[in-house]
């Protein structure tokens, strides 16, 4: 074998270790986003709490003062950074049978970390607000809610909820999660929508959702 052959044969193997270690931070990162999508829904489901009741005179008023509540926008952020990563990882372990349901699940899920980085940004706006004069800071609160309109709650709400569900039929179309882990990932869905705690329904999914990112994991390290 000449040089420039054995030159050419160890660029070559190089390049390949290059791509692999790439791959894996990618799958790790990708799995890594599935759990803590949940945590971090459930962070800012403990900080809501903080930030008033939802009026904008409340809201102003805690996140002039309150430390949580300043911590909620940042918050939002991360869920929506981590919602983009578990629909990434999802979608690129299921490519042949479920392929098209994972690939609607990814576009919504999407959706909901758009959703919830426009929430982050109404909170910032409160942050932002919080120090000028009230009568200011609710006309320009009330022209924002008036221009998004409901959009943001249902990026928010629905979208993310839907794409979910919509991932982890795939997955079990796909053979990858089990009947359990798609029933406890459509409970999930019902008790968003139920009068018990939020957090209720986040634990669920969490646990679900983690489980078939665990055997989508071993899938694509074995």
């Amino acid at each position: 074998m000449s040089t420039i052959d054995s030159v050419a044969g160890a660029a070559g193997q190089a390049q390949e270790v290059r791509a692999a270690r790439a791959l894996a931070v990618r799958t790790w990162t990708g799995f890594v986003c599935v759990p803590l999508v949940f945590v971090s829904m459930l962070s800012a489901n403990l900080l809501v709490g903080s930030a008033g009741d939802g009026a904008p005179a409340a809201e102003l008023a805690a996140f002039g003062h309150d430390g949580g509540a300043r911590a909620l926008p940042f918050v939002e952020l991360l869920s929506a950074v981590a919602l983009v990563g578990l629909a990434n990882f999802f979608g690129a372990s299921i490519r042949r049978r479920g392929a098209w349901l994972a690939t609607i699940g990814m576009g919504l899920t999407i959706v909901g970390a758009m959703g919830s980085a426009m929430v982050s940004v109404r909170h910032f706006y409160d942050i932002a607000l919080a120090a000028a004069p009230r009568a200011v800071a609710l006309h320009v609160l009330d022209g924002l809610d008036a221009a998004t309109g409901p959009l943001p709650f249902l990026m928010i709400s629905l979208a993310p909820i839907a794409g979910l569900v919509l991932l982890a039929v795939a997955a079990y179309r796909a053979g990858r999660a089990s009947i359990v882990a798609l029933a406890l990932s459509v409970a999930f869905a019902v008790l968003e929508f139920t009068p018990l705690p939020e957090s209720v329904g986040l634990l669920v999914g969490g646990g679900a959702f983690t489980w078939i990112a665990v055997r989508l994991l071993r899938e694509r390290t074995a």
